[in-house]
């Protein structure tokens, strides 16, 4: 597993090069709170990280929102912020992941996006 933070480019460069999914957390990731990542008051959707992902989809990558607080809380959040449009699914993470090659998961990257 690699970690990297979320730069400028480096997002779209590993999409393209590997032509994979890119997978978004919701709170802290897809919404912010004022002062901090996870807070009190309103979330703030992160309008510059929508339209880099909106680039991603437009050259054909898929697009999926993500969260641990589950499907239902997942669809609230698109419907509420009415972007259902900017992902190519809308899920909860998963718990379990069962595939013949487990390895794929040792080339997957985590981009943090810095609080």
């Amino acid at each position: 597993m690699i970690f990297s933070p979320l730069s400028e480019s480096n997002l779209e460069q590993e999409a393209l090069l590997h032509q994979r999914s890119v997978f978004v957390d919701i709170d802290g990731t897809l919404l912010r709170w004022p002062g901090n990542i996870l807070g009190s008051g309103m979330p703030q959707l992160d309008l510059e990280l929508l339209a880099r992902l909106d680039a991603l989809r437009a050259v054909g990558i898929q697009v999926v929102l993500w969260t641990g607080q589950g499907k239902q809380y997942a669809d609230y959040v698109v419907d509420r912020f009415n972007i259902r449009e900017h992902f190519d699914a809308v899920l909860a993470k998963p718990h379990v992941i069962l595939d013949d090659a487990p390895d794929w998961f040792n080339g997957t990257h985590y981009l943090t996006i810095g609080g």
